[in-house]
């Protein structure tokens, strides 16, 4: 894995310009602390209680109490996964991003104490997966790229598309992956970058959630 490092907005700016010769995907955390794995990994690394029952069951669970409280009709279990995922429900799920500055935006995500990261990687590493071949997530035997409908307004407002984990616990990791460390000391700055970009609260979150957590940032002091 290669290792960059950001530690000034023009190191960013410069950073997004190397990759503007490939179709790259993204994905911030705010954090150092986490591996690159799914949630329901990170649970399987807890205990090994949550084995791929307890991971089915808890998805059953969902399909069934989620139902009187969706707007869109999910078509498949594919559908069903994404909408869990983009609900803070634990899968096998990792969300990635076309675009950079909504990355950055959940590498930032006003948190300033600490260092936050960015992974990189190229598109053509990993297959697409083919929901008339696996019509479930659950059969595929390895990592796969997953592209979305817009279930939710969230994904298209962040461009969102996923890679698929069938051993969960695994550290991700491909050929052309990138991992950058954000310094501390310029992430106030970045995140003010990004809302004179139009990414904010409200764009990576519409709906009243969203507006409301924007609307608290710009007015309260």
């Amino acid at each position: 894995m290669k290792h960059l490092e950001v530690n000034t907005v023009e190191d960013f700016h410069q950073m997004i310009r190397r990759h503007w010769d490939s179709n790259y995907f993204y994905r911030g955390e705010d954090s150092d602390k986490y591996k690159l794995r799914p949630k329901y990994g990170r649970d399987q690394i807890k205990s090994q209680n949550n084995d791929n029952s307890v991971e089915m069951g808890l998805f059953k669970d969902f399909k069934r109490l989620a139902v009187p409280y969706l707007s869109y009709n999910p078509q498949n279990e594919w559908d069903w996964l994404a909408i869990a995922q983009h609900h803070g429900l634990h899968t096998r799920l990792l969300d990635w991003t076309a675009n950079p500055l909504a990355a950055a935006y959940f590498s930032v995500n006003y948190k300033y104490s600490s260092d936050s990261i960015l992974y990189i990687f190229k598109s053509k590493d990993l297959l697409n997966v083919d929901e008339q071949k696996f019509p479930s997530p659950f059969e595929i035997k390895e990592v796969m790229l997953f592209n979305p409908r817009n279930v939710t307004l969230r994904i298209g407002a962040q461009s969102g598309l996923f890679t698929v984990h069938p051993n969960p616990s695994e550290i991700f990791d491909v050929p052309s992956l990138e991992r950058v460390v954000i310094n501390q000391k310029c992430k106030i700055e970045l995140m003010v970058v990004l809302e004179t970009y139009n990414i904010h609260d409200f764009t990576m979150f519409p709906g009243l959630d969203g507006l409301t957590k924007y609307l608290t940032q710009q007015w309260i002091r």
